[in-house]
């Protein structure tokens, strides 16, 4: 039994059954993220079990966002972003929103928290290289290694460092000979590479 679900939908019913005249027709909407974490599973589990088994069930419309599917649950992915959607977010230059969806593909977090760098800076610049390097939020860890680590969750330390090896390279020959390769080129062998 999950007590504080108790208390929360008695006062889901007493707020909303009770209403009456034109604000009867307003349903609740909880918002929950990280809806994929064992707790709010079991969150979504018994107040779907509470709801289905309640006389008086009170107009819920629970709304949960997860990096994962969820059991049960309608899946709607979310897309990335159009440039129009990009320069929206900020008011600055065209060529900041077209630096920014260039590097992000649209990629809402990278965005997101791209164009906060943006708009946060107090040289006011956009070069993107040294706002990725620079700290980002309350963290002294760059904006460039939190969103590494983000996008590459679950990605052992081994691929991480051959994800770094083959981005220096310029078509898939190069990519498949850095990625085979024991260890670091010569100058000669960087050279022979065409």
């Amino acid at each position: 039994m999950f007590r504080p679900l108790d208390a929360f939908f008695a006062d889901l019913q007493a707020t909303y059954l009770r209403r009456t005249g034109p604000r009867k027709a307003f349903a609740c909407a909880i918002l929950m993220d990280n809806a994929d974490t064992e707790e709010s599973k079991l969150f979504i589990t018994e107040f779907a079990k509470r709801a289905e088994a309640s006389a008086a069930r009170p107009p819920v419309n629970l709304i949960a966002a997860a990096r994962k599917s969820v059991p049960g649950a309608q899946r709607h992915p979310l897309r990335g972003l159009t440039l129009d959607e990009v320069q929206k977010m900020v008011d600055a230059s065209r060529r900041v929103h077209a630096m920014v969806h260039q590097f992000t593909a649209g990629h809402p977090l990278a965005t997101r928290r791209l164009l906060d760098a943006v708009t946060r800076d107090p040289k006011g610049s956009a070069d993107i290289g040294r706002l990725l390097d620079s700290p980002y939020g309350d963290s002294d860890t760059s904006l460039g290694d939190q969103l590494f680590d983000r996008l590459l969750t679950g990605i052992s330390d081994h691929e991480r460092a051959l994800l770094v090896m083959v981005s220096a390279a310029r078509h898939r020959e190069e990519a498949l000979l850095l990625a085979g390769h024991p260890g670091p080129l010569s100058v000669q062998e960087v050279a022979s590479i065409r």
